[in-house]
């Protein structure tokens, strides 16, 4: 198209300056040429021939034509009015030939002679009439092409320019233009001859692509007509369909306000019957927990009843053996005291000895030492060493730092330890601690070896001796254990086991431990080493492989805490080289527990004796360490008043421990009364002071709580093991899920375990867990003692408003008795 409008404006230059330039000016709404003659330029006279036009128009040459029409397309003549008036050349030839009256200067032309006898004309009338009269001859066989007409207008330019001689210079200068120009114009003409025959190959090739589109465009019109019938058909159906949907709807939004206002009605009544029944629940299960209660209580009952059965069938046939034995010997007491006192001089001997190469080898260590300091190499062995003198303070008033020598002091402070550790327990055994000893059936049974260390050192006259020791308990100590647990708890204070016993952990050998309730692989049939480890040493070793045995997870909680510490046992620091041979880790874990035993009489100790045992698990352990400061911590809560007092009274006490500790039983609460100070109800007291928990100084309270806190745990362990045992199959180890948790129902304590307990004694999820599911007996009662539920049922508990803590409260009955107890 570009180009095509680029060879419409050379043509248009070229009829611009041959003379014949088409003028498109608006007519009628259209763009049509207008021509321009000689006769228009000077003056009026008989209108020039039309320019030559084109071929008839062939098919698709109407997309070719500017507006729908040809360029040289013949118009009808212009009117006199609108034509343009004539110019400075027209005029000045008009008035010269009128001057000269030149008639006989076409004389030559045909017709000339009657143009000379006719009416005279002027010059440029007869040159316009000689142009026409040739165009017309030229015309007859055709339109007369466009390089005849311009030598036609040459031609009578030059009689022009005969006719003005003044003005013939200017003239000839504008011929020649005009023919350089039109010689010019005719060259790029020429040259556009192959760009004209390339457009027409074009115009060919495009008339032959609007044929093909119009086709496709015939195809694609029949198509869309055909989906649009399609699509009107699918529009009526869809419409009725709509009509018959909004009448169905109408229908449906009149049932639907029906059903609301019913449902809103109903929605109400079902709320009333929700609080309704959410009161029954309540009261139902306040029911079943005094149920529950009860049931435990009488449980409780007939179990001492049965206990006390069996302990006097055991006395009577202890009895009945010690009359046999007793019958034809001479007196066990001589015998006895002469065992006893060569095996003590015997052990003093060693003891002696061994302390003696100590001190030797500390001396030597000690001059080595200064030796290699000093640079002396000839040290005699009575040149003592000197050592760092220690930093001394006061220590409240108890010692005199600048007027003893460190020897001295710490002689002195050894003893005073000693004394007020003995004499703190002593007072403290008179305040009610050696009465929740003596009321703790765990402190029975698992705190009576004669290697355990009493709660206080009570020195008795012989003859005294002689009459609170019971007959035939002389051998206690080799005694069986239903022998030992039908002594009296008042043997913990006799002086004959305090020298005989425990006083022997000064020395430098343990003795040999084959006693039954001492773990198999812990027994040893000789003496070995005696480490001495101390209280803090072995509860900081425990507790470090409770806490890494914790951190692994259930794969380790899984076994026996003994087996797991057997092997994370550290190497023995005191190891010599001359006992490599030596199983030394056996000997620290067989330290370790005579350790525990020897301080099993405390609570802390007495847990992890249990522990190693197998009879509890670790969480039990560390709850009974964090009983007494949860119990604080709730009293703070519980109790403030705001100005950071805590200062209650008695009776403000007591219930307080009977909320935080809603399960326990009424006995163990009237246990507590005879810890607290003397006085009434009012009395006020400090529960931060009575409540303070010390591995070294125990509190009678503390102590009171702690010791039925591992009993009750106890309790429960050993009837979770029962009900493992009755649920494993007969001759294997497995256990079933189903037959579990049906001997769980059995016990009331037990029915409370949930899914999850049960799911984790299989070692795996809740939603895994099958009636089918089967896992070894040890390691379900291993996992199961880790549970919640000795948290749930022992563990303190901020108590609750809507009455929680029913089970803490059995009755009037029981409030009135603690009332008058407490009175």
């Amino acid at each position: 198209l570009h180009a095509l409008s680029w060879l419409a404006q050379i043509a248009l230059a070229g009829c611009r300056v041959a003379n014949v330039m088409p003028y498109f000016g608006p007519e009628s709404g259209r763009l049509v040429p207008e021509k321009k003659g000689l006769s228009h330029f000077i003056g009026s006279g008989k209108a020039l021939a039309d320019p030559a036009a084109h071929e008839p128009l062939g098919p698709g040459e109407k997309f070719w034509l500017k507006d729908g029409v040809a360029g040289y397309t013949a118009q009808a003549k212009r009117s006199a009015p609108g034509m343009t008036p004539r110019g400075p050349l027209g005029q000045a030839g008009t008035a010269h030939f009128e001057k000269r009256q030149l008639n006989g200067l076409f004389m030559d032309a045909p017709g000339g002679a009657a143009h000379a006898h006719g009416p005279s004309k002027s010059g440029a009338a007869l040159i316009s009439q000689w142009v026409d009269q040739e165009l017309v001859a030229q015309g007859k066989n055709g339109p007369v092409p466009l390089q005849d007409r311009v030598c036609i207008f040459n031609e009578a330019f030059s009689r022009v320019m005969d006719m003005l001689p003044d003005y013939r210079p200017l003239f000839l200068s504008i011929q020649r233009e005009n023919d350089a120009l039109r010689t010019c114009l005719q060259d790029q003409l020429q040259a556009a001859a192959n760009l004209e025959g390339r457009m027409k190959t074009m115009k060919m090739e495009s008339l032959s692509f609007v044929g093909e589109s119009a086709s496709k465009f015939q195809e694609e019109v029949a198509s869309l007509r055909q989906r649009l019938a399609t699509a009107e058909a699918e529009r009526d159906t869809l419409r009725n369909e709509k009509d018959a949907l909004d009448a169905e709807l109408a229908d449906v939004k009149e049932k639907w306000d029906r059903d609301r206002t019913a449902a809103r009605d109903s929605h109400t009544q079902n709320l009333d019957i929700l609080s309704n029944l959410e009161r029954m629940e309540k009261q139902v299960d306040m029911s079943r927990k005094h149920e529950r209660a009860l049931e435990v209580e009488m449980a409780n009952l007939k179990k001492q009843v049965k206990d006390k059965g069996l302990r006097i069938d055991t006395v009577e046939g202890q009895l009945n053996a010690e009359r046999d034995k007793t019958a034809n010997m001479v007196p066990k007491e001589e015998h006895e005291a002469l065992k006893e006192e060569i095996k003590a001089t015997k052990l003093r001997c060693q003891e002696l000895a061994d302390k003696y190469a100590s001190k030797q080898k500390d001396y030597l260590n000690m001059v080595e030492t200064y030796s290699r300091s000093t640079g002396q190499t000839n040290l005699n062995e009575e040149v003592r060493p000197l050592t760092p003198r220690p930093s001394w303070v006061h220590c409240k008033g108890v010692i005199d730092p600048d007027s003893l020598r460190s020897l001295e002091v710490a002689d002195s402070v050894q003893e005073l330890l000693v004394q007020v550790m003995s004499s703190s327990r002593t007072l403290l055994a008179g305040y009610g601690l050696l009465q929740s000893a003596q009321k703790s059936t765990v402190f029975s049974k698992f705190a009576r070896s004669p290697t355990t260390m009493p709660l206080a050192d009570e020195a008795s006259s012989p003859g005294e001796q002689r009459q609170t020791t019971p007959k035939g308990t002389e051998e206690a100590g080799e005694a069986s254990p239903a022998r030992r647990n039908s002594l009296r708890a008042a043997d913990l204070l006799q002086p004959e086991k305090s020298q005989n016993l425990w006083k022997d952990e000064d020395q430098a050998m343990l003795p040999p431990d084959v006693d039954q309730n001492t773990p198999s692989i812990l027994r040893h049939a000789e003496a070995c080493k005696n480490y001495h480890f101390s209280r803090k040493k072995t509860a900081d070793f425990l507790e470090k492989i409770m806490a890494q045995r914790g951190s692994e997870g259930d794969q380790s909680l899984r076994r026996p805490f003994l087996d797991y510490m057997m092997d994370n046992l550290p190497e023995d620091p005191n190891k010599e080289k001359e006992e490599e041979d030596v199983d030394d880790s056996s000997i620290f874990a067989i330290n370790i527990f005579a350790a525990v035993r020897r301080y099993a009489a405390e609570p802390d100790f007495l847990a992890y004796l249990l522990l190693m045992s197998g009879r509890i698990s670790d969480s039990i352990v560390k709850d009974n360490r964090s009983l007494i400061g949860e119990i604080v911590r709730i009293f703070r809560t519980h109790f403030d008043i705001g100005d950071g007092s805590t200062k209650i009274t008695k009776e403000k006490c007591v219930y307080g421990i009977r909320e935080v500790l809603p399960h326990k039983k009424k006995e163990h609460c009237q246990d507590l009364l005879p810890c607290f100070p003397q006085g009434g109800g009012n009395v006020v007291i400090n529960y931060e002071w009575l409540l303070q928990d010390s591995r070294y100084v125990l509190s009678p309270i503390v102590y009171a709580l702690r010791l039925q806190h591992l009993e009750e745990s106890l309790s429960l362990c050993d009837r979770m093991e029962r009900a493992v045992k009755t649920a494993t199959k007969d001759g294997t180890s497995i256990v079933r899920q189903d037959a579990l948790e049906a001997a769980c129902q059995e016990d009331p304590d037990l029915s409370v375990l949930q899914q999850e307990d049960f799911a984790r004694a299989f070692e795996i999820m809740v939603d895994d867990l099958m009636p089918e599911s089967e896992q070894e007996a040890a390691s379900v009662l291993q996992l199961m003692k880790l549970g919640g539920i000795f948290r749930e049922l022992f563990f303190p508990a901020l108590p609750d408003d809507d009455g929680e803590d029913g089970e803490a409260a059995d009755g009037e009955e029981g409030d009135d008795a603690m009332a008058g107890d407490i009175a």
